[in-house]
């Protein structure tokens, strides 16, 4: 594809001289009748036939070539841009593509969010890592909860797998019920709905989507949410609250806030 832009650029460079030579030459065979230019010296001050000297005449077709070059010098950019974005967009399209770059245990495969990955990817020289995640697999599992003095989980190290815990959840437990409805709530997820109804999370942080999403596979899911007014689906029922206020977890405070009305 490199080759391909280049030789696409070279074509629109190589263009605009032959273009501009045609244009001059066109429009300096219509000079002849234009005695009110005086390009010979000996031109009368009246219409009539202009004989031109052939020096002057090789000069107009310079200052013509030289001034439409000038003109047309645009168009150069606008084709190499045009080309350029074409090709990005085709590199953005490889990546999608690439079967090695597909994730067989989720099956998610590579998705280019813009244009100009490939450009961006070019200019990386190191990669910076902080061990967080960054280039491990980060997995996070719900291992661990207490409700009302009962831990859950505490044998197999997953919450989710918990018999108990899933009777509990089963049964509209009142604290479970709560418990979940806040981990469903106090976040800053966006779910995002596909056309065949499948729900997916969007998060500033792992953390807030392993919670959601750990809320959603115990019944309580995040159906909607916008900056007002959020969805909860628990069990066949739903549940409406407008959101009055959220307070972002901060490093200083180590805890997150979310005010919300039932409707």
């Amino acid at each position: 594809m490199a080759g391909a832009t280049g030789l696409a650029a070279l074509i629109a460079v190589l263009n605009l001289p032959s273009s501009s030579l045609l244009s001059s030459t066109c429009w300096s065979s219509c000079l002849s009748g234009l005695w009110f230019l005086m390009l010979d010296k000996g031109v009368p001050r009246h219409p009539g036939p202009l004989k031109v000297r052939p020096h002057w005449e090789a000069l107009a077709l310079q200052s013509e070539y030289v001034e439409l070059v000038a003109v047309n010098d645009s168009f150069i950019t606008t084709e190499y841009m045009v080309t350029l974005d074409l090709a990005k967009g085709v590199y953005a399209k490889f990546i999608d593509w690439d079967e090695q770059m597909f994730d067989q245990e989720t099956c998610t495969p590579a998705h280019s969010a813009n244009t100009a990955i490939s450009e961006d990817l070019g200019q990386v020289e190191y990669v910076l890592s902080d061990r967080t995640g960054t280039l491990t697999e980060n997995i996070m599992i719900f291992r661990r909860c207490c409700m009302s003095d009962t831990l859950y989980g505490e044998n197999n190290g997953d919450a989710l797998k918990d018999a108990r815990f899933l009777d509990a959840v089963s049964r509209n437990d009142p604290d479970i019920a709560k418990f979940l409805m806040v981990m469903a709530l106090c976040s800053t997820v966006v779910p995002i709905k596909s056309n065949d109804g499948t729900i997916t999370y969007q998060a500033q942080s792992q953390d807030e989507e392993a919670l959601v999403t750990a809320a959603s596979k115990l019944n309580m899911v995040l159906a909607s949410k916008d900056s007002n007014t959020a969805e909860i689906s628990f069990n066949g029922c739903k549940f409406y609250y407008d959101l009055l206020d959220i307070l972002e977890f901060t490093s200083d405070r180590k805890r997150m806030f979310a005010v919300v009305k039932d409707v």
